[in-house]
């Protein structure tokens, strides 16, 4: 009985073995590579904020006349990012003018 199961235990090895090496010359497979680009999903939830944000004050309110940006687009130092309607400054001047006046 163990002679048996040596034989066959020999025999599977022997068929496995020729299974394994079959068709194979010694060579490994070979391929060239390629560079490519890589292409990547990211699939996220939350708020993009920008590391370059600035808030912005002024020194006195008023209504906004125009706008000369869009929104996301880079300014640098001295552009001119709007303009507020001279008619409510103008007004504000007045009445300044007058409570100097009142005082004197």
């Amino acid at each position: 009985m163990k002679k048996k199961i040596i034989a066959i235990t020999i025999v599977l090895l022997a068929i496995g073995a020729f299974l394994i090496f079959r068709g194979n010359d010694g060579d490994p497979d070979t391929v060239t590579a390629e560079e490519r680009e890589l292409l990547e999903e990211v699939f996220e939830t939350g708020v993009v904020r920008s590391g370059d944000t600035l808030n912005l004050s002024f020194g006195i309110g008023g209504t906004l006349e125009s706008l000369n940006v869009s929104e996301g687009q880079s300014v640098s130092r001295g552009d001119i990012v709007g303009r507020l309607k001279s008619d409510d400054l103008e007004i504000r001047r007045s009445q300044t003018l007058s409570q100097i006046d009142a005082k004197m």
